[in-house]
């Protein structure tokens, strides 16, 4: 499943790409500095501030990869070639919002280099071994590393400055496959995934991907704005579970206010019927509205709210709110500010 899925989101950006064919690029924004060595990169003075931000930003994320500005400026020697390029998303005053740098190299190389990155240590030989399987000698495009301070994570717009560049340098050099990794359930990991990318390796604290069409995504970033790209990527991004809760809560609140919530979870998981967003919401909406209590005789499975539908959608998918089955007799008025306060404990207090 999860390998056509994969290929039908390659095949939604090679048809986008093919579908901007004859479309004119759109030009390079002067808000990124590209470098092509280290030297560059150091006698402009984004080096040291480079490898600063990326200190600040593993330090960030948790401590799963630890690193120092000195450790990033040896790996910034050590991984740019011949072939490669550095993103560098200036900002006004001169300081550093982004960074993104990568080369183009053989597969061995590239595997052997990303072996010292700090963060793929939780890798083992059989998953080196199944990496160096796929991209083995051809001309590959590597991601070694890419980041963005908290100021600049709003919208498409810098991470498409960044990507873009990268892209183009592994089209002119004719790489056909990239290669990259990131945090297991990061913003990364997620927009990689849409853009079409593979998990090759997954592992509990890092995921290291693989895309196979380069050429389609560097079309679609060099052509098209980030707010196009933006409504693309939410076409094909995977969906977020649904937070759903139990919509008889309320119910069974004011039939017994010394009920304790912990049971409630369970009384939600031993229903045989799940509870949709869409059911959750427009039980929430009628239950802040008073209305008629109906009596055991008259609330029959037959006239129950949705019992039509439920039956016309089949046994196989439910879509409605399990019912209490059986309404006992009201309680006593004299109850009725316990009831009350437990559904409402503003009113309580």
């Amino acid at each position: 499943m999860g390998t056509r899925s994969n290929y039908r989101t390659r095949l939604f950006w090679r048809w986008q790409a093919w579908r901007l064919r004859k479309a004119v690029p759109q030009d390079v924004s002067r808000s990124v500095n590209l470098f092509t060595n280290f030297a560059a990169l150091d006698h402009r003075g984004y080096a040291e501030t480079l490898c600063t931000l990326l200190e600040t930003l593993c330090a960030r994320s948790g401590g799963r990869v630890v690193t120092t500005a000195a450790d990033v400026r040896e790996r910034l020697k050590r991984e740019i070639g011949p072939q490669s390029c550095v993103a560098v998303l200036a900002t006004g005053t001169g300081a550093v919002g982004g960074y993104a740098w990568a080369s183009v190299t053989t597969g061995s190389d590239a595997v052997a280099r990303f072996r010292q990155a700090p963060g793929l240590s939780a890798l083992d030989e059989l998953d080196w071994d199944a990496v160096s399987a796929l991209v083995k000698d051809q001309p590959t495009l590597a991601f070694y590393d890419i980041g963005l301070d908290t100021h600049y994570r709003r919208g498409f717009s810098p991470l498409k400055l960044l990507l873009r560049p990268l892209f183009e340098l592994g089209v002119t050099y004719r790489a056909h496959s990239a290669l990259w990794w990131a945090q297991r359930g990061s913003a990364l990991h997620a927009i990689s995934l849409a853009l079409g990318a593979c998990a090759v390796v997954e592992r509990d604290d890092c995921v290291f991907l693989q895309h196979r069409d380069i050429a389609s995504i560097a079309r679609v970033l060099a052509v098209l704005p980030a707010g196009e790209i933006s409504d693309l990527l939410a076409r094909v991004a995977p969906g977020r579970p649904v937070r759903t809760r139990d919509a008889n809560a309320t119910v069974r609140a004011i039939r017994d206010p010394q009920q304790p919530t912990a049971a409630e979870p369970a009384i939600a998981a031993a229903s045989p019927i799940p509870v949709t967003a869409d059911t959750t919401a427009s039980n929430d909406a009628d239950g802040n509205r008073p209305g008629p209590v109906c009596a055991p005789a008259v609330m029959t499975p037959a006239s129950r709210p949705g019992a039509d539908v439920a039956a016309q959608a089949g046994d196989d998918i439910g879509t409605k709110v399990a019912w209490p089955a059986v309404l006992s007799d009201p309680a006593p008025l004299h109850t009725l500010p316990a009831r009350l306060g437990a559904v409402f404990p503003r009113l309580a207090s």
